[in-house]
């Protein structure tokens, strides 16, 4: 793969299909190598979960992976290339009957499991690709999170929406129609900006697992990196499609005569694993807060990426696929490399967010502060900037009321109510005032 620094280079398979597609794309572009990596990774994983292949430590061969870079990084355009690549190798190989595995996170998440409901089950398994290029949108979304991290697991997920369950009422409906998805084996790939990040990120995205399901990658572009335009070359892309089409056909030759549709590790794979690499991060896995569970995580995503690569290169050892010492070494050091990018954004995000208790007593010394002025809407939202969300501000005030630890004064206007807070003291003495001055007159 021209164009990779050795220790990037060591993190990417030495050869097969991924290793095609990165070394066609590394030239041409500006963009990160590792984004060429995270848009097209997820195919191959597709290829994987949709024939019924499962490995090691987990069920399904998937991987999530964020990218958080500048604006000029080429990000949407470099995940764009990879789904209209795979858009015509679907076209080579199959001709009428064209797999559709990528789903945008973009909208509503009901409206993303709906979406993910009309996806035809492959292997008793509902497979395919979830995309964002503005990840800090989904963030935002309060309802997002817990979706993400069952969709994420594999298990069967269970849509508790009542027009389902009347619909079913009337009458049968097949299995991804209904209230349930099943067993859901998706990969994703996921892109933003640091600033955009920075003010959707939640302390429950850190805390609540989340982000430690994800592969963190901070990447930022050096001016010799710049070209004036990005390039393209036709006959090597076609060249890499043909590739991957025999590597298709050479996978399903492999289904065809026998192949038990396993993963397994070789003796000295699975003694890196567990030997090398878990002492590693033995230490880290035993703290507090995020950077434990990225710890954790990091030997479920080696496994996966383990799997993912050696999947690519097909090797049959004893009627599986073997996942060899070199492949597992490589996905330890994308790992590795993410978890070192993962614990700087999540530092950098923590002192950004605020927990549930720090939310609160900053809102109760601003009204305490402000006395019988009060507080107004816009000074609450200016004060937590882009540490909370709006909505979370309105929902934190409602639960302060809720508390009796403030009031809050709605004035009518030819819009949105005026709204201002006070303590109860505070409000205490500007009710004493006004029954003194209606008194008074």
């Amino acid at each position: 793969m021209a164009g990779l620094s050795a220790d990037l280079a060591a993190c990417f398979p030495a050869e097969g299909p991924i290793a095609e597609y990165v070394g066609w794309r590394v030239p041409l572009t500006h963009a990160p190598p590792i984004l060429h990596l995270a848009g097209i990774l997820p195919v191959v994983a597709y290829e994987a979960t949709r024939r019924g292949f499962s490995a090691p430590f987990f069920e399904e061969p998937t991987e999530w992976m964020a990218i958080v870079g500048g604006p000029a990084s080429a990000k949407s355009s470099q995940i764009k290339i990879a789904r209209a690549f795979s858009r015509d190798l679907y076209d080579l190989v199959y001709g009428d009957v064209v797999p559709n595995p990528w789903i945008s996170l973009e909208g509503s998440m009901q409206g993303v499991l709906q979406r993910l409901a009309q996806v035809p089950v492959s292997e008793g398994r509902t497979c395919g690709v979830l995309y964002h290029t503005e990840f800090s949108r989904v963030l935002r979304n309060d309802d997002s999170a817990e979706p993400l991290c069952q969709i994420y697991d594999g298990e069967d997920y269970h849509r508790n929406f009542r027009y389902l369950q009347k619909a079913q009422e009337l009458g049968p409906l097949t299995r991804n129609q209904g209230s349930i998805i099943a067993q859901t084996c998706f990969s994703a790939v996921v892109t933003t900006t640091p600033s955009a990040l920075e003010r959707a990120v939640q302390p429950d995205t850190l805390e609540g697992g989340l982000f430690s399901r994800f592969l963190w990658f901070r990447e930022s572009l050096q001016p010799a990196d710049l070209t004036p335009m990005p390039s393209s070359n036709d006959r090597v892309r076609s060249a890499v499609l043909s590739y991957w089409a025999h590597w298709l056909a050479t996978v399903d030759g492999c289904c065809a005569n026998g192949v038990r549709r396993e993963i397994r590790y070789s003796p000295e794979a699975f003694a890196f694993h567990t030997t090398d690499l878990f002492g590693r991060l033995r230490t880290d896995m035993a703290g507090d807060g995020f950077g434990a569970g990225v710890a954790c995580r990091a030997l479920v995503h080696t496994a996966r990426i383990a799997a993912i690569y050696a999947f690519s290169h097909a090797r049959v050892v004893d009627e599986h696929i073997e996942i060899s010492y070199d492949d597992v070494v490589r996905a330890a050091n994308l790992v590795l490399r993410s978890r070192e990018h993962a614990l700087a954004l999540g530092g950098t995000l923590a002192a950004v967010s605020l927990s549930i208790d720090k939310q609160l007593g900053l809102l109760l010394e601003l009204v305490t502060r402000a006395g019988t002025r009060g507080v107004r809407r816009r000074e609450i939202y200016q004060t937590y900037g882009n540490r909370l969300a709006k909505p979370a501000i309105d929902q934190l005030l409602d639960g302060a009321e809720d508390q009796g630890l403030i009031v809050q004064v709605r004035t009518k206007t030819g819009g949105r109510p005026a709204l201002t807070v006070y303590t109860p003291a505070a409000w205490g003495v500007l009710e004493e005032q006004a029954l003194e001055t209606a008194a008074a007159n």
